[in-house]
């Protein structure tokens, strides 16, 4: 069998030979029909050579190919349905896709442009797919994409695809001189092979360097530049010395000088991707995919409308994994629409929605009553019958076509759904693209950019309620509760224009936005009745997982929006968050890392892989996870913001500090979020010292903060002034401004204490009651009675945990032994004897007052455990003050214990931050300490 063609008629395993496709350098391949579940395929048959003893080396390579493609679920990538053997033989059967190379399309000037576009954002969403799967193609050229009779565009071919261990968008340098061409000529002329076609190859391809997701981003450049303008951005001829040089030294002419129409914005697309150092392209497929469906949002709608039509059975055909094949080819080729399919960009682009399957063809054309036809006859019955089934398939390629353009402008809806509704029924055209480009952004995990999208929505179309919808998910975490609570209102006012799911689900937010005080209890039971109710809804799933209370429930939930969308990042964060509360910080980090893998993308994943690095301290660590996501996102604030807390736990200068600030600062101007500068200038001077500066500061914002309809800002001020108050010995000050919130706060918005990532406002009331004790401004017996009534209070609407209760409600307010001897006796005993409790607790050292409610009440060596872990976390910036004052109880723990170096370490660290500042009792009490230990200064 090895290196003879299979007759028509033969069978192979289960499948009967009906014509050969073509062969190729590893095998080849025949269109076949499946016996067995009755459907055709292409299968490919391996040349296996035992005498030269390569059978080992070629069932690996066709077992590399096999497990590549197999590991894709993309609609514009080919499905592999079987890898096997057969005496002897190894095969693997594939998805038939039948309709035109693009090959054979490139210069035809009847092709509309964005119809070409349509196949150019195919191709990159199939490399982006591949690539999150540590996929890379390697072989991209026109002969290895075929656009199949319902438009739809199928890369084939992955022979030399590799997968890799490490992210394949990773930059690895790579450089290619007069060396490495003159190497690459001389192995080809000596007989060797190229890996690759050179004329699609990177510099760093024909360099022989590493290789990355980037190499094929050069090739679909040079794909998209040669189908835009009908010729190759690299010289034409034989020469592979001057083709080569080219590819590594010569700029290609302008795009837009040989193709006008071609969009500016298109064209700067694609000479992005032909840039020679691989720095200089896109960070990844996703992002050439994300801006090639930006660029597609400007085209007119008539545009968009003839990038699908039914003239395509007019092109020269070709079948899957195929050479190139002429008409001639095909004509011995029953036309089979198998499957159609309708490329909809949704936000889960790997699940197709629309028409059914559709089968045109019989079973085995050259079977008949179990006996073999000869090919010639079977030929001619076939062609007989054309005509009838041409003029059949005409229809339904023309009922496809136009519902993919329905499909194509809505958007599709897939049966499971990743991160929302992503149709916005009802809504204007161009508010449907920019609702479809928020639902991508929200699966891929950039709520910043899915944020502004659906704010693009509504500006677009004011009465698009599935992106009000969308604008009340993001906003409780993100937003004031004054706006989030607007929104609502908007899509509540719209909810005819609602669907079922999107209804129910703002019916949940009802509970902690139009309740007071906010039910975060009811609300967490309404998700997860909503998800069980629609077991098949990853976002559903997702968002119940956000606000469980047990975390096996959280990691059940997150791992079923998994199942449905592996590639959901929320959910990959979900799962972390999950991990971590049961104390399994390390899988979670790796859950993490498995997200921004799949998910190149995603900041959700990297902010919260930050976030739990915080926590755990490794803080030159958060520092590598800062820059990652700077260069996956150089505007993301929270990427700057991450970095400079990692340089100021690292102990590095003021200005270090401040210069990743000031590129955070430049981006929130004009923002909502430009409120959060002025605390973090405040922030700035506490940890280098400047105490009373950063008072004169709060005070400021304190006094602007009057007013408003949120109490966000007039909480965060004031729990700065009460801090710098108590630290700066202004007892009497503290106690006065605490006196007085108390009386107000009943009017303040009571969501503004609970809502989202506020962290400081869950501890407003304690650090009131814990200042009122302080100065002396509340009787001890009316402390204990507002430390019950808070507790009941929350209680009663929300679930932060008996450990979070306890922490909030009794250990912040014990200022003095005796009363920390009375709230140690309630403590749950899982303080001391488990981390997970701190995951739930706002703040990355709120635990310390744990801690020091132990030392206070003698309990040293439980103290020392808390503390030490409070005094690590990489928190010295996020709350500089709390973080300084856990160092000088931690040094006063470890004194009682007699671990003298230790504890002269803690003290040095209060003493260096505030030692300058005369009127820090901290500093004051961690001097005094250090000279009665005999410290070094």
């Amino acid at each position: 069998m090895p290196g003879m063609l299979l007759p028509t008629g033969a069978s192979f395993a289960r499948y009967t030979v009906e014509a050969s496709l073509g062969g190729g350098g590893m095998g080849h391949v025949y269109r076949a029909f499946d016996t067995q579940l009755e459907r055709r395929v292409a299968l490919k048959i391996l040349h296996v050579d035992a005498k030269a003893g390569k059978e080992g080396a070629a069932r690996a390579a066709i077992l590399r190919e096999a497990r590549a493609a197999a590991a894709l679920n993309h609609v514009n990538a080919v499905t592999v349905f079987e890898v096997g053997e057969h005496e002897g033989v190894p095969f693997l059967a594939m998805e038939l896709v039948t309709g035109a190379s693009l090959r054979n399309i490139i210069g035809r000037p009847d092709v509309p442009l964005g119809r070409k576009l349509r196949w150019l954002l195919g191709i990159a969403e199939a490399l982006s797919a591949a690539h999150a799967a540590g996929i890379v193609h390697l072989d991209v050229k026109p002969e290895n994409v075929i656009v199949r009779v319902d438009d739809v565009v199928k890369v084939l071919d992955f022979g030399i695809a590799r997968r890799r261990t490490i992210d394949p968008e990773t930059f690895l340098p790579a450089e290619a001189g007069d060396h490495d061409l003159a190497m690459l000529q001389t192995v080809n002329n000596a007989g060797g092979a190229i890996v690759g076609t050179p004329r699609y190859m990177a510099p760093e391809q024909v360099g022989g360097s590493t290789l990355d997701g980037r190499t094929d981003q050069f090739a679909w450049g040079a794909v998209a530049y040669e189908l835009l303008s009908g010729q190759s951005p690299w010289p034409p001829g034989e020469d592979l010395y001057a083709l080569l040089s080219a590819i590594v030294r010569t700029k290609p002419a302008p795009l837009r000088s040989l193709r006008s129409d071609v969009p500016e914005s298109v064209a700067a697309i694609v000479e992005r991707a032909l840039s020679k150092p691989r720095e200089d392209r896109f960070g990844s497929m996703a992002e050439v995919a994300a801006a090639m469906g930006a660029a597609m949002a400007e085209l007119s709608p008539s545009s968009l409308m003839s990038a699908v039509r039914s003239d395509l059975l007019s092109l020269p055909m070709a079948s899957s994994t195929a050479p190139t094949l002429g008409a001639d080819d095909v004509n011995a080729v029953t036309v089979e629409a198998a499957a159609i399919e309708v490329s909809a960009r949704v936000s889960d682009p790997g699940r197709v929605s629309g028409p059914p399957s559709v089968r045109v063809a019989e079973g085995p054309a050259t079977q008949r009553s179990g006996e073999v036809v000869p090919e010639r006859e079977a030929v001619g019955e076939r062609r007989a019958r054309a005509g009838f089934w041409r003029a059949a398939q005409l229809l339904m390629v023309a009922a496809a076509a136009s519902a993919a353009v329905w499909f194509f402008l809505t958007r599709g809806r897939p049966s499971e759904v990743a991160s929302g509704e992503t149709i916005a029924n009802g809504c204007s055209e161009k508010a449907q693209r920019t609702y479809s480009s928020g639902t991508r952004a929200l699966r891929n995990g950039d709520w910043q950019q899915a944020r502004k999208h659906f704010q693009e929505t509504v500006t677009a179309d004011p009465e698009c309620a599935a992106a009000h919808a969308r604008l009340v998910v993001i906003g409780y975490w993100t937003d004031p509760p004054s706006r989030t609570r607007d929104e609502l209102r908007r899509a509540t006012d719209l909810r005819e224009g609602l669907s079922e799911r999107d209804r129910d689900l703002l019916h949940c937010y009802e509970s902690v936005l139009w309740k007071a005080p906010p039910d975060e209890r009811e609300f967490a039971a309404c998700l997860d009745a909503l998800s069980e109710a629609r077991p098949r809804d990853a976002e559903l799933a997702y968002i119940a997982s956000d606000f469980s209370e047990s975390p096996a429930r959280m990691r059940e939930l997150a791992q079923r929006a998994l199942d449905i969308d592996p590639q959901y990042s929320d959910a990959w964060q979900g799962l972390a968050v999950a991990l971590s509360l049961e104390e399994k910080e390390t899988e979670a980090l790796d859950a993490l890392q498995k997200c921004v893998d799949k998910t190149v993308t995603s900041l959700d994943c990297l902010a919260q892989r930050a976030l739990l690095q915080r926590r755990m301290g490794q803080c030159t660590e958060l520092e590598g996870t800062a820059r990652i996501w700077m260069t996956r996102s150089p505007q993301a604030t929270g990427a700057h913001y991450t970095l400079a807390s990692a340089l100021a736990a690292q102990g590095r200068p003021r200005a270090l500090v401040e210069e990743a600030l000031v590129a955070r600062w430049a981006h929130l101007a004009g923002s909502s979020d430009a409120r959060e500068e002025p605390l973090e200038h405040a922030a700035l001077d506490a940890l280098f010292g400047d105490l009373t500066g950063a008072r004169e500061r709060a005070q400021e914002l304190f006094e602007r903060s009057k007013g408003a309809a949120d109490a966000d800002e007039r909480i965060n001020a004031a729990l700065w002034l009460l801090d710098l108050a108590v630290e700066l010995g202004a007892t009497e000050a503290a106690g006065a401004l605490a006196e007085d919130l108390w009386n107000r706060k009943a009017a303040w918005d009571s969501a503004s204490r609970h809502k989202g990532f506020n962290a400081k406002g869950a501890t407003f009331e304690p650090q009131l009651l814990r200042v009122l004790s302080i100065a002396k401004r509340m009787a001890g017996e009316a402390i204990a009675k507002e430390q019950k009534r808070w507790i009941a209070s929350v209680q009663a609407v929300s679930a932060p945990g008996a450990e979070g209760l306890w922490v909030l409600g009794s250990a912040i307010p014990a200022e003095t032994p005796e009363a920390a001897a009375e709230a140690v006796r309630s403590m749950p005993a899982s303080i001391v004897s488990s981390w997970s409790w701190t995951a739930k607790l706002p703040g990355l050292v709120t635990f310390a007052y744990a801690g020091r409610a132990l030392l206070l009440a003698g309990r040293t060596d439980d103290a020392v455990r808390l503390l030490r872990r409070a005094t690590a976390a990489c928190a010295a910036l996020e709350d500089p003050v709390l973080h300084t004052q856990a160092h000088l109880w931690l040094g006063q723990a470890l004194a009682k214990k007699g671990e003298r170096e230790a504890a002269c370490a803690a003290f040095s660290v209060v003493t260096a931050r505030w030692g300058q500042a005369a009127e820090s009792l901290s500093a004051r009490a961690a001097a005094d300490e250090s000279k009665a230990l005999g410290c070094a200064p």
